[in-house]
């Protein structure tokens, strides 16, 4: 299945069931693979957008020594901040 970034959007990879149910992710991207290849495709113009954990940001980071310098920004939908 081909994916079209549209204004910058990420697309989501389609959930794949088996016979039984189950999920089935043979085959599939990881999304912190994809975030790195984008930010490597586009550096400087992909924004990073986290509504939840920062998983795969973190994970791309450590992957990935260029990943935070090559993105433009990460923009993160906001949680929970304590300062003690």
């Amino acid at each position: 299945m081909a994916h079209t970034i549209h204004k910058g959007v990420f697309p989501v990879a389609p959930t794949v069931f088996d016979e039984e149910g189950r999920l089935d992710l043979e085959g599939q991207r990881r999304a912190v693979d994809f975030m790195i290849e984008q930010v490597h495709k586009y550096p400087g113009k992909v924004s990073i957008y986290s509504a939840g954990s920062l998983t795969n940001v973190a994970a791309a980071v450590r992957m990935n020594t260029t990943f935070a310098t090559n993105a433009k920004e990460l923009v993160v939908m906001g949680g929970d901040v304590v300062l003690n």
